[in-house]
């Protein structure tokens, strides 16, 4: 565990240590969407299978090339989040797909079949999260902190006419890595309250990190690691309930 984990740890201990000493005041449900940038860090693998494209075609005369993109990636979710005095408590799910711009490419040989190469790659997790409340005015609210979350991880390599004369880093149609990782996380945020009584409006900055044991994948014997390790930019609107006065 890093350093940066050991103190969220102490923050967490420390907040479940006071927080029986209050009662909930509130309880809020909150949907969101947001977007991040190669949430499972393949930028160096789509680098790879590029410059294997461009080498295949500086040898090839005649040879059509769509490189890949790294992608940006839509995140949907839901949270519950419990307010005790300036401390909260929040559970979520999440889940992140590139949805509107996959990760997609292609090598077509002169006289050969073209090989449409894509990259799919998805995200489930479960925050835990921990934080303060700072309240500037009724529902205007600046809050931070930081927490546990299990992530459930899928990546998928497709290549459509794969053939190892192309000299990709893998010959194969598909390879499938499926696994989960235990990371840990740290977030800023900022709240607003809309017109309509008890809805709210809120935009946060995420920083996520964990890296997975070695995955062996579905179709073959390669194995690698998934890091999930990057940032998050989310906005929600949330609908609370207050518990007593």
């Amino acid at each position: 565990m890093t350093g940066k984990a050991h103190l969220i740890l102490a923050a967490i201990i420390v907040m479940l240590c006071a927080a029986p000493a209050f009662a909930i005041k509130e309880i809020g449900i909150g949907i969101s969407g947001g977007i991040t940038y190669d949430p499972n860090n393949i930028e160096e693998e789509i680098a790879s299978y590029n410059n294997a494209i461009e080498s295949y075609r500086a040898a090839n005369s005649g040879t059509e090339v769509t490189s890949l993109n790294v992608p940006y990636v839509g995140i949907l979710g839901v949270n519950a989040r419990f307010r005790i005095e300036f401390f909260m408590i929040r559970l979520g799910f999440n889940y992140l797909e590139a949805f509107l711009y996959p990760t997609m490419g292609s090598v077509k040989p002169q006289g050969g079949d073209r090989n449409t190469i894509r990259f799919n790659t998805r995200q489930i997790s479960l925050p835990l999260s921990f934080g303060f409340l700072l309240e500037a005015t009724r529902r205007c609210i600046f809050y931070f902190g930081g927490g546990f979350s299990v992530l459930f991880v899928n990546l998928e390599i497709k290549q459509s006419d794969p053939d190892p004369a192309l000299g990709l880093p893998a010959s194969s149609r598909k390879e499938v890595f499926d696994t989960h990782v235990l990371g840990y996380h740290l977030f800023i945020g900022a709240e607003f309250p809309l017109i309509i009584k008890r809805l709210s409006v809120s935009a946060e900055w995420v920083f996520q990190q964990g890296v997975s044991e070695p995955v062996r994948s579905g179709k073959s014997s390669l194995k690698r690691t998934i890091d999930v390790t990057g940032n998050h930019l989310v906005f929600g609107i949330n609908y609370y309930f207050t518990i007593g006065n």
